[in-house]
């Protein structure tokens, strides 16, 4: 099921032990490949996704590699994470502020997105979130802040709630249009205050951005706060974007177009994924190699400590 029903007219610290995705997910076969060509980008839509995560490096990849390695994991029952939603009003007329039901709505697409559900090929990462509580914040600023801009850090470092484990939504509108940002979890111990998940409020479910207001900004970009790249991370490298069975494809897929092969090495472009760029109809799977990636960074970066 793409999203539960209430949608479908809308078209890296320590190495604890803890509970993670089952291990009946079985596992595809490695795909990965060096070579590639760059193709057109789509009209229309891709300057909406703007910058949604801080650059990394090939070096910087390659050491959160090899710690998530490292990464002492127990395949057994679901991750709870605790949620802090923070909304932001803006004072301009026209500025509209995401509603509860609308933060309600956006937990239970992450449920659904996080537990297999959409559909057949999405692997269940098992990770449940629960609303801890919301607060109201008042700030031109902060409402329209872009991207990591001094506004946008003052309101987090002011707001943020929880420990390594919490996950802090901010719901705001970016004058730049970007629908979404967020903090890698290996980031944490150098910047605590950073930390979390921006959404812009036109593209929560029910939102007003067309092809975006499903609710999968927030499922896009908690995955970057569980330790995962875009699936167009270094384009045809052999490494791309770190998981063995996500098809590499030489950069973002803006349209839903089946068949879609930028990349010499063997698989398709994976469009229908919710760390590619497509509007959120396409979206609709986690590989396994990236649920076995989030339980990783988990258990490195995020787990408390017991």
């Amino acid at each position: 099921m793409k999203r539960s029903a209430m949608f479908t007219a809308l078209l890296l610290a320590g190495g604890a032990l803890i509970s993670a995705a089952p291990a009946a997910n079985a596992q595809p076969a490695p795909v990965a490949g060096p070579s590639c060509f760059t193709p057109a980008k789509a009209a229309g839509t891709h300057g909406r996704h703007g910058r949604d995560t801080r650059p990394v490096t090939k070096a910087v990849a390659l050491e959160v590699d090899r710690q998530l390695k490292t990464a002492k994991v127990a395949r057994l029952g679901p991750v709870e994470v605790p949620v802090y939603a923070n909304i932001i009003v803006g004072s301009h007329a026209g500025d509209t502020a995401v509603t509860e039901t609308q933060i309600a709505d956006t937990i239970t697409v992450l449920n659904d997105a996080y537990s297999g559900g959409q559909s057949a090929s999405n692997m269940n990462a098992n990770f449940h979130f629960t609303l801890m509580g919301t607060r109201t914040y008042k700030s031109d600023r902060a409402y329209h802040a872009n991207p990591y801009k001094k506004a946008d850090k003052k309101m987090r470092k002011k707001l943020r709630k929880g420990g390594k484990n919490a996950l802090n939504l901010y719901f705001v509108k970016p004058n730049d249009g970007t629908l979404g940002w967020a903090a890698f979890p290996w980031e944490y111990k150098k910047h605590k205050k950073w930390d979390g998940v921006s959404i812009n409020v036109d593209s929560v479910a029910g939102g007003s951005m067309a092809e975006f207001n499903l609710g999968d900004t927030a499922t896009h970009e908690v995955g970057h706060w569980l330790g995962l790249y875009h699936t167009f991370q270094g384009g045809c490298d052999v490494d791309n974007d770190f998981v063995a069975d996500t098809p590499a494809e030489a950069g973002p897929n803006y349209v839903c177009t089946e068949g879609t092969d930028t990349c010499a090495a063997a698989g398709l472009d994976p469009i229908h994924n919710f760390m590619d760029y497509t509007p959120d109809a396409c979206m609709n799977m986690f590989t396994w190699g990236q649920t076995d990636r989030m339980t990783r960074a988990w258990a490195y970066f995020r787990a408390p400590a017991v």
